[in-house]
């Protein structure tokens, strides 16, 4: 009887980012899993799977497309962290509670420029301009959005007098919406209280929504990527267990996959490794 061949899992085989967000990629991106387990896999040294057959040319190109595939989850991740802090009902009672409130929004829209941005890269390096495309244009109101707070004037918000807690304006959707606030607009045109919404409501609805279409397109990516692997017989190397630890789980820069040197993520490293650091410290 033949032996199964054993298959990548993020639960068993992923990086420390991926490991810690094992269940959120099950429930909300399957389909980031699917691609990682056939094109990019971890050896649970900093590196990624080895793939037989592959050409110096095409290996550049799966190094480059895993890195910007990591980088959609880690921002979508974080996105979702972000709401989750916020879901926590906190008052504004002070300058810094502000403050904090202020600097979530905007890491929050900082994110998903990114995450579009890096969807955009992979269909790219994967040879499908039109779908870069596309996907781009499905992402259009999200970066709409993000162009408003990241581009225009601060965006006018709200402080509740009953529950203290922190209302932004409405976003328009898109340049051409009646509704909500857009570049060029005057903090005076939300003059009801039906312009504000919650921080916490406006989150979690845009979340929710863009979960949805990003594992859509993931899964769009994730043909593609098929076609790729078989059009050059490409086959990865299963993993020699399916049940290890990579390297240093507690630390996230060496427990990662994909670089030859150096604090590694998914692809590729963050920095050269300094002899002159003082590597204790992040034992």
């Amino acid at each position: 009887m033949l032996e199964a061949i054993m298959e990548y899992k993020i639960k068993d085989h992923g990086d420390g980012l991926e490991l810690q967000a094992a269940d959120f990629i099950s429930v909300n991106i399957p389909a980031y899993e699917s691609i990682w387990q056939k094109f990019i896999g971890h050896q649970g040294n900093g590196q990624m799977a080895t793939m037989k057959k592959i050409t110096p040319a095409d290996g550049a190109i799966r190094q480059n497309f895993a890195q910007h595939h990591y980088t959609v989850l880690e921002s979508l991740y974080f996105m979702q962290l972000i709401v989750d802090e916020e879901s926590k009902t906190k008052q504004i009672n002070s300058f810094e509670d502000y403050r904090k409130a202020s600097n979530q929004i905007m890491a929050y829209h900082a994110y998903s420029g990114r995450l579009r941005d890096n969807i955009e890269k992979c269909f790219y390096l994967i040879g499908q301009e039109n779908e870069a495309k596309k996907a781009c244009n499905k992402l259009n109101t999200f970066y709409h959005q993000r162009h408003v707070f990241i581009h225009g004037r601060k965006v006018p918000f709200s402080i509740t007098t009953d529950d203290k807690l922190f209302k932004i304006a409405h976003i328009k959707r898109d340049t051409d919406s009646n509704q909500g606030f857009g570049l060029e607009m005057s903090w005076n045109s939300m003059n009801s209280p039906d312009d504000f919404i919650y921080l916490e409501d406006a989150l979690k609805t845009s979340i929710d929504e863009l979960k949805h279409l990003v594992n859509d397109l993931l899964y769009k990516l994730l043909t593609f990527v098929l076609d790729f692997i078989e059009s050059r017989n490409l086959e990865i190397t299963p993993p020699e267990s399916n049940n290890y630890t990579p390297e240093s789980p507690n630390n996230v820069y060496t427990a990662t996959s994909g670089s030859n040197f150096g604090f590694q993520n998914s692809s590729g490293c963050f920095y050269e490794k300094d002899k002159s650091t003082d590597f204790s410290l992040y034992s």
